[in-house]
């Protein structure tokens, strides 16, 4: 099974279950000069049952991206997505 990512440009991805993902949320560090970090919240897959339990992939993925500002996949290292763009996730 797979999810379908669609984000508001109509650009749309594949995410299967057993596909590499890695999410983080950007930060700031008020001292020093505004520097800016990220902070990685995810590295797996949907398979990942200890994260994910028995959730089905689009419940999975709704949680996870729902929680995280960007995220990029294995196969796609330089490919880097911003997760407020998403418009719909559809189980296919």
């Amino acid at each position: 099974m797979s999810v379908k990512v669609t984000f508001v440009d109509n650009h749309t991805i594949n995410i299967a279950d057993d596909a590499q993902i890695n999410a983080w949320n950007s930060s700031e560090t008020i001292v020093a000069n505004h520097e800016f970090h990220s902070n990685t919240v995810f590295s797996g897959s949907l398979q990942d049952n200890r994260v994910f339990g028995k959730a089905d992939s689009a419940t999975a993925l709704r949680a996870l991206l729902g929680s995280a500002d960007w995220f990029s996949l294995k196969g796609e290292p330089k490919k880097v997505y911003k997760t407020s763009a998403i418009l719909s996730l559809e189980t296919v």
